[in-house]
Formats: structure tokens, C-alpha cells, sequence
């Protein structure tokens, strides 16, 4: 999309637009048609340096405008919610509607939010002045006092309710120096430790099972700090004190690992693979003189690492799997149809954990925040070949091996799960031939060329 955006600048009409909004003028365009107005916005806001908020008349206006700057832009774009009436006579009424308006009027004051899609309906509703709502948020981190009076106070005043047990967004419970809140800024209430009034430790939980899914990056570092990950993953300690890019790192390799494991989803599978997905830097190092192909050689590492830790062979097989496709198109060149290829060869599953670790090595670096472009493309793309009924595997292919050797008169061969799988390559760029008349002749079709190849050697 950004030769579509770069392809304005050639227009004066842009310029001028883009002039009078940097001086802070008032400004009216006519005569543009729906996608061309979203192109101008989509533009307007990739040259600007500031937040953007765009207006529009309704919720159907707002998502429309929403899918359009999102494939323009390649990033999630929320919507600031209207008001969700009740007209039935109801026991309880959901706030999700307020809770998601906070967090975003919150994140855009804060510099936050980038960019904003707003109806008139959303845009009209009363709202408290940005000097309220600072004031009435309360900012949580280790080494800060607070007496649990004036947090009681503080919570309740700001609409938090009081309960036993946090289940919900607006709640928190305090039981003796333990302090749980879920706060509508965050995807996941947190516990607060307090010593004193002071508090001492803090980590996200699981409100279902109550207990603690955070504080990874912390429990690794102390591991590393008295040696008991020397023990335990030896290979992973070789890269303490070996330094890398200045520019793409601010850790060494052990501790980008270490980073990047905390960085990655709180599940077995993509913490094991945050924390090994370098693990090979080291020998390559010492063997070549640089880095390159750690992926490929930290996939034997990593499964030697697995078998010893004795974890089952489907879990080492998920992890080994994303270590040794991390580095997979890195700068983010690859064309559409090449990644629709790989993907579809992957599966939806295991592509989705190649963009989830990108993101957490990325962001496990420590120079980096923010969306990263590549994950975020790859995403967009998968989303957009489910619903175009891509098939993901030989098996969702409207065709069996046993149709393939009917049609060409072949023998069970290699030569069949070869054309399946050039059938499934074909069908991730161009799903709508996945039919048995159309995959039929294309199967008919490499069989063809083939025996054109041969009889030319």
C-alpha cells in the first residue's frame, strides 16, 4: 500500500491539503469519492507527526472507514464506541462500552493513541476535561508508597467497585498488603504486593484461576544472576558478554533472550521459543565469525535442549519450528504471493506464532516499541486468506491423492504428493481453483510440462 500512498505526493491538491493542516487552517475538499477521501486521510496521517482523529457521520460510516485506513495503513485502528442503549427493562447493564472509551480518551491525551475514528454519536456524548481524567487515574509501580486508605479512596472515587474477588474490568479487592485491580487500560487485572506501604512487587493475573502470568522477565533474570541458568541451559548462557548491533540491540545475546521470552505470549510454546531462538549465536560466532544461519543451527540445539529437558515431541517439534523460521523474511521484502506460499504451507497455526515471535524479538531487543510492520502484514494477509477460503493443508484441497493418480494414470508415487503439493502453492495465490475441475487440469498441466522438461534433457 505505500506506492498508493506515495502516489499523492505527485498531487498538488495533496500538497496544498497538507499545508494548510501543518498551519493549523481550516480546510474543505469536494468531489472525491469514498475510497479516494480514505487515501487522502490514510496519507495525511503517514506524513503527519501528530495524533489524528478522524470524524465521520455514523458507527456503519466508522468501520467502513476503519476497514479502508487499516488495509491503506496495515494497522489496527480502533473506533470510539457510541453509547449502547438499553430499551428493555434489565438486571445489569454492561459498561464495556464506557471502559473501552476511558482507555482511548486516555491513550490519545497520553500521546498514545496515533490514531482515532470517532461518529458523531461518540463525539457528542459528555466527556470529563483531560486535566480530570489524569487526576483521576492513579499510576502503580514498585518503590511507590501508598497507605491502602488512600487507595480505597482513590479507587472508589474513580468508579472502581469493591469486591472479594476481582473478576471484572472496574473492580479491585485488598486483602491485608495484597491490592488487585483491573484497571480498563490494561488487557489483565494486576495483583500489587505491598510491604509496608510500600509497593514491593506487581504482575498481571489469570482472573479465572487467579494466579499470577507475569513477572517472567524478572524470575529469568534472577535465574540468571545466581547461576542457576548456567546449569540448567548452559547453551543459552554461552551468549552472556557477547554484544551485538548497537543500532537493532541494547542487550547482549543472553539477555535479548531473556527479553524476548518475557516479551512473548504467556503460553509454554512461545516462551520456550523467545528464550531459545538465539540460543545458537554463540557456536556460529565462534565458527564463522558472524551470526548468520543461527536459525537453522539453533534448531538442532534447540531440540537437543528439548530432549533433554524431556518435553514430549509435540512440543518440541512447535518450538524447534519457530526457531528456526524466526528470522523468516526479516526486512520484510518478501511479495504477497510468496508469503501466501509459505503460509499456506505452514498452516494458519504456526504462521501466526512466526508473526507472534517476531513481535517478541523485535520488541525483546529494547530499542523497539510499537507495531512491528512485517507481523503486522503477515496477519493481514492470513486474516485475509481465510476469508478467501485459502486452504491451508493437501487435505482442504478439493482433490485426494487417489483423484490425482486417476486423472494422470499414475502409480502411488512421489510424483503424486509432489503435484498436491504444487496444487496447494497454486491455490494460496489463486483459491477460487480450488475445484475439482479446475485442479484437474492444472494437475493435467504440470504433468505436462514435466514430460516437456524430460524430453529437453
Amino acid at each position: 500500500m505505500n506506492i498508493l500512498l506515495q502516489a499523492l505526493e505527485k498531487s498538488p491538491e495533496f500538497h496544498q491539503l497538507q499545508d494548510s493542516i501543518s498551519r493549523g487552517s481550516v480546510a474543505a475538499i469536494s468531489g472525491l469519492s469514498q475510497i479516494t477521501r480514505s487515501h487522502f486521510l490514510a496519507a495525511l496521517h503517514a506524513k503527519s507527526s501528530r495524533p489524528s482523529v478522524f470524524l465521520v457521520q455514523d458507527e456503519l460510516a466508522a468501520s467502513r472507514l476503519q476497514e479502508e485506513l487499516e488495509s491503506f495503513l496495515g494497522v489496527q485502528i480502533p473506533i470510539l464506541p457510541e453509547r449502547e442503549l438499553t430499551f428493555v427493562e434489565a438486571s445489569g447493564v454492561s459498561r464495556q462500552w464506557e471502559q473501552k472509551r476511558l482507555k482511548l480518551l486516555y491513550d490519545l491525551a497520553a500521546g498514545k493513541l496515533p490514531l482515532l475514528i470517532a461518529s458523531f454519536g461518540a463525539m457528542a456524548l459528555r466527556t470529563m476535561p483531560r486535566a480530570v481524567l489524569f487526576s483521576a487515574s492513579i499510576l502503580l509501580r514498585v518503590g511507590a508508597s501508598f497507605t491502602p486508605e488512600d487507595l480505597i479512596e482513590r479507587l472508589t472515587q474513580a468508579g472502581y467497585s469493591r469486591t472479594t474477588l476481582v473478576e471484572g474490568v472496574g473492580q479491585f479487592a485488598l486483602r491485608g498488603g495484597i491490592l488487585d485491580v483491573y484497571s480498563p487500560g490494561e488487557a489483565m487485572p494486576v495483583r500489587c504486593e505491598f510491604f509496608g506501604d510500600e509497593l514491593d512487587a506487581m504482575g498481571f493475573f489469570d482472573p479465572t484461576t487467579q494466579r499470577r502470568t507475569e513477572n517472567t522477565e524478572q524470575a529469568l533474570l534472577l535465574l540468571r544472576d545466581i547461576g542457576a541458568l548456567a546449569v540448567i541451559l548452559p547453551e543459552l548462557s554461552r551468549g552472556r558478554g557477547i554484544a551485538q548491533k548497537p543500532t537493532h540491540h541494547r542487550y547482549d545475546v543472553l539477555d535479548h533472550a531473556l527479553h524476548t521470552a518475557a516479551e512473548s505470549k504467556p503460553m509454554l510454546v512461545p516462551r520456550l521459543a523467545g528464550l531459545l531462538h538465539d540460543v545458537a549465536k554463540p557456536v556460529v560466532l565462534e565458527k564463522n565469525g558472524n551470526m548468520h544461519g543461527h536459525d537453522a543451527e539453533g534448531e538442532i540445539i534447540s531440540r537437543e535442549i528439548m530432549q533433554r529437558l524431556r518435553y514430549d515431541n509435540k512440543t518440541t517439534d512447535e518450538v524447534c519450528f519457530i526457531v528456526r523460521h524466526h528470522m523468516y523474511d526479516l526486512n520484510n521484502t518478501a511479495k504477497d504471493k510468496t508469503l501466501r506460499r509459505t503460509f499456506a504451507r505452514w498452516g494458519v497455526e504456526r504462521s501466526l506464532e512466526i508473526a507472534d515471535i517476531r513481535d517478541a524479538d523485535v520488541h525483546g531487543s529494547g530499542i523497539i516499541t510499537g507495531q512491528v510492520e512485517s507481523a503486522a502484514r503477515w496477519r493481514i494477509l492470513l486474516q485475509k486468506m481465510q476469508q478467501e477460503g485459502v486452504p491451508f493443508s493437501a487435505r482442504a484441497l478439493n482433490c485426494s491423492g487417489a483423484d490425482i493418480m486417476n486423472w494422470l494414470s499414475l502409480p502411488a508415487s512421489p510424483a503424486v504428493g509432489k503435484i498436491k503439493a504444487a496444487l496447494l502453492a497454486h491455490c494460496a495465490v489463486y483459491p477460487a481453483d480450488n475445484t475439482p475441475a479446475r485442479l484437474k487440469k492444472l494437475a493435467c498441466d504440470m504433468l505436462h510440462r514435466d514430460a516437456q522438461d524430460e524430453n529437453r534433457l
